[in-house]
């Protein structure tokens, strides 16, 4: 899905965006501009009135997913992304991702 060209052009540079569109604001709605290097944020989740915003910790689901899926045993780091990262995006995936080193 994409952003409206206006949304867009107000929000912070991102790579992705994380949008969620409570009843009482739709059309509308939150976002949540992220960039790739960025650890993802918690978002409020509605619930029905009177009940508050249930937090979910975006970075500890993926992270969840990730370890339980063994992605790590599984996708090949050496590869180059499709798409493409930028150079500074490179650059922080080599090392993000880079194997430690065997003893």
């Amino acid at each position: 899905m994409s952003l409206d060209p206006f949304v867009q052009s107000r929000l912070a540079p991102h790579d992705y965006s994380v949008h969620v569109s409570p009843v009482e604001l739709r059309p509308k709605g939150r976002v949540w501009p992220i960039q790739l290097e960025q650890q993802l944020p918690t978002i409020g989740i509605p619930l029905r009135a009177p009940d508050a915003d249930a937090p979910l910790d975006l970075q500890s689901v993926l992270t969840t997913a990730y370890e339980r899926a063994a992605y790590d045993a599984t996708i090949d780091y050496t590869q180059e992304p499709v798409p493409p990262l930028s150079k500074p995006q490179a650059k922080w995936a080599k090392t993000r991702f880079a194997k430690p080193k065997r003893k």
